[in-house]
Formats: C-alpha cells, sequence, structure tokens
C-alpha cells in the first residue's frame, strides 16, 4: 500500500493474465494500495449490464469507495444506488444506499439535503430486518440535527435490541458517546469508544456496517483536540493506514474499504495537526498525495479541498 509503484507492475500482470471473473477479484484491491484511479477505471470497464448480477455489483461497489476516496462523494452515492437497483433483494445494499447518504456527513462529508428524507424513508422501512443498525444510522442522523424527539425514539428501539444482541449494545454505547462529545463531553465519549481498538469477528463487522470503525475514528480524533490532545488526536487518525481487507473483496463495500476511502480526510486532518506541531515534512507527505487524489473533486467537496490546499502552502 506504502509503495505505490508496485501498482503498476501488478495493473498490467493484471489486466494481462486474469479473465473478467479474476480481474473483478483483483480490482477491489486497488484502495489498498491507494490506486483508486485504477480501481475506477477497470471497474468501469468490467461494469457490463449483461454481466453477472454480483458481478455488477462488485464492480459497482469498487466504484463507489474509489470515488470517495476521490472526492466524489456525490458520484459514490450514484454507483452504490445502481448496486442497489441491480440487486434490489439485497437488504445490504439498500441499508448501504441510506447510509451512505446519512452517515457521511458524520465524517464531515455533506450530502445533498434533498436525498436524506428518502435515506431515513429507507432505514425506516428496512428496521425490521436490521433494527440495530437502522435505528443506530437514524439516532445519529437526529442528534446532529439536534432532533431529540427523534433521537430518543430511536435510541429507545437500539435499547430494545441492546437487551438480546452484543452488536446492539456497541452500537447503542456508540451513539452515547457521539451525544456526550457534541454536548461538551469529550472524555466521557473517549471511554464510551475504546472497545473501538478490539478486534471483532468477520461476521460482527459485517452486522455492524462498514462505517462504523471510520466515524469513531475521527470523532475520537476530534474529542482528543477539543481536549487538547494533539498527539492521541494524530495517532487516532493513524487507523486509515489499517489494511485488513480479508479474502477477495465482493458485494457491498467493506469496512476496511470504507476506511481507505475516508483516508483522504483523515490524511487532512493529521496534516493540520502535524503543521501545527511544526512537523512540515511528514505533513507534506500526506497533503501532497491527498491534492493529487482530490484533482478532480466535485465542486461540493471544495471546503476539503481549500483545506488540503493550505496545508500546501507551507510545502512550496
Amino acid at each position: 500500500r506504502f509503495r505505490r509503484w508496485l501498482a503498476v507492475p501488478l495493473r498490467m500482470f493484471a489486466l494481462a493474465t486474469a479473465d473478467g471473473d479474476k480481474l473483478a477479484r483483483v480490482v477491489r484491491l486497488g484502495l489498498q494500495f491507494d490506486n483508486p484511479l485504477d480501481q475506477l477505471e477497470i471497474a468501469r470497464a468490467l461494469d457490463d449490464e449483461g454481466a453477472e448480477v454480483s458481478v455488477r455489483v462488485s464492480m459497482l461497489g469498487a466504484q463507489a469507495t474509489a470515488l470517495l476516496l476521490l472526492g466524489r462523494p456525490a458520484a459514490a452515492i450514484a454507483a452504490v444506488d445502481l448496486a442497489a437497483v441491480a440487486d434490489p433483494l439485497d437488504v445490504e445494499l439498500q441499508l448501504q444506499a441510506a447510509e451512505w447518504r446519512l452517515l457521511l456527513p458524520l465524517a464531515g462529508i455533506e450530502t445533498p439535503l434533498r436525498e436524506l428524507s428518502a435515506a431515513r424513508t429507507t432505514l425506516e422501512r428496512v428496521a425490521g430486518l436490521r433494527p440495530a443498525r437502522a435505528h443506530w444510522a437514524l439516532a445519529l442522523d437526529a442528534a446532529a440535527r439536534n432532533d431529540t424527539v427523534q433521537r430518543e425514539r430511536h435510541h429507545a428501539e437500539l435499547r430494545r435490541s441492546a437487551a438480546g444482541s452484543a452488536l446492539a449494545g456497541e452500537l447503542e454505547t456508540y451513539l452515547r458517546a457521539f451525544v456526550h462529545g457534541t454536548t461538551s463531553r469529550p472524555d466521557s465519549a473517549l471511554r464510551l469508544t475504546e472497545r473501538i481498538w478490539v478486534d471483532v469477528p468477520d461476521a460482527s463487522v459485517t452486522a455492524r456496517g462498514p462505517f462504523v470503525r471510520g466515524l469513531v475514528h475521527l470523532w475520537r480524533a476530534h474529542w482528543h483536540r477539543a481536549l487538547g490532545h494533539s498527539d492521541d488526536a494524530s495517532r487516532e487518525l493513524v487507523w486509515h493506514e489499517n489494511n485488513d481487507v480479508r479474502g477477495w473483496p465482493s458485494g457491498a463495500p467493506l469496512e476496511g474499504e470504507i476506511d481507505a476511502a475516508l483516508s483522504g480526510v483523515a490524511r487532512i486532518l493529521r496534516t493540520e495537526l502535524l503543521l501545527e506541531r511544526g512537523k512540515v515534512a511528514a505533513a507534506c507527505v500526506l497533503v501532497m498525495r491527498v491534492r493529487q487524489l482530490w484533482r478532480s473533486a466535485e465542486p461540493d467537496f471544495a471546503a476539503w479541498r481549500a483545506r488540503a490546499e493550505r496545508g500546501a502552502l507551507r510545502c512550496r
């Protein structure tokens, strides 16, 4: 992942030797090499409407995560939507189509307001099938909007689920932490989220959804910074260097892929922290790469691009 020169020969080898099925499995490892452009290009080439549904869904997932890392969240969400249309019986895809809209703003990445209402409706509809995830996302969304009535309604549903589910209990704890963090209690929020360091089984990771780990680490960095703990905040953001995609990714985007897709944001936050402490050389390695990644970012991503440009001023 941190020897990008390896990506070029690997790409050439994969294109020369793999049939479509094998290439469809390999392409989603592009983000693990910090190489979203090749991942996007190959995934689009393999995104054939005549292909098997599983292959098409996987290639749309590859496009979504690559586009997010490239600063194009609206296009990323559109790719997730196409995957949900391609396999309308896949509950995970329906969930993610809503989660991308509601949860990305909690990572500081805005999504169009006009689409949020439909996302809430989708989560209400599938809440009977995946109650913990649906009510967690809806409660967080309500908390971010300061809608205490809806937050408490979904929090109560999450508590009911938590009575018989360790997964729901974990999500309920993270919800309480988020509320504490947004009400000037960052120290309490940090204590409540220490479990995020624990490696959980694959089944639990899949059940809780792909955004949980990334969001919690981003929040923890913010809370550490609020307490003046710059070193701890910076260490928290190193989570994105994690490379634990297991097996050949397929289907809807997985947690490790979302970690990589959020790494641009994490790297800019790390850049700012490093510059505050005078560590210019380390900061420049991060920010100059992100500037490359965001070269064709969407207009609505302008605020993040501006932060990258400000950081890069110290590197000239």
